[in-house]
């Protein structure tokens, strides 16, 4: 991902809504953020807020994705240094945003993930796929299906990529937490 003209690794996690930058004092001499104010944070591991900047109105370009005008948060805190914990350089976590725009193909097998135009986009028959359909809450994708237990029981689901578990299932009420 390029962020005003620098280029920058980061995870993929659809429970993230805006992108975020970690450690950016250790990138803020080549890494120019716009418009910024300071903001608290909730939600990303502990329970204590955490103090980031917004910044509006940033240089985005992902392959053929640009948008000049892109939001994102830049976070300082050795606490959510993702790369000593993976083992491998990462700048951030970028997500949400780019599913609800965009037609999205993850390919694990091949590690792929394509983006299309949706106004464009051409729905091909797999026999082997399965489609779904997105519903964005909070700007975050959820999907609907049912859990068989002794009867069926209708849940709603959040799509998150970043996270290591297949499901949890909650008890009606529970409200996630926003970034």
């Amino acid at each position: 991902v390029e962020i005003n003209g620098v280029e920058l690794s980061f995870l993929l996690d659809t429970g993230v809504s805006k992108p975020i930058i970690f450690n950016f004092l250790n990138l803020s001499d080549t890494l120019e953020i716009k418009d910024t104010k300071t903001i608290y944070l909730r939600g990303l591991g502990g329970g204590e807020s955490v103090e980031a900047l917004k910044s509006k109105n940033n240089v985005f370009k992902l392959g053929n994705i640009f948008n000049n005008k892109h939001m994102l948060y830049a976070i300082n805190s050795e606490d959510l240094d993702l790369s000593s914990r993976l083992g491998i350089d990462v700048n951030g976590i970028i997500g949400g945003d780019l599913f609800r725009d965009f037609i999205v193909e993850i390919n694990y097998g091949s590690k792929c993930v394509k983006f299309y135009n949706p106004n464009t986009y051409k729905y091909k028959d797999c026999k082997r796929c399965e489609n779904f359909d997105l519903h964005f809450y909070k700007n975050k994708p959820y999907i609907y299906a049912t859990v068989d237990a002794e009867k069926e029981i209708p849940v709603k689901l959040l799509i998150d990529s970043g996270g290591s578990d297949a499901l949890w299932l909650f008890q009606k009420g529970y409200e996630p937490l926003d970034y």
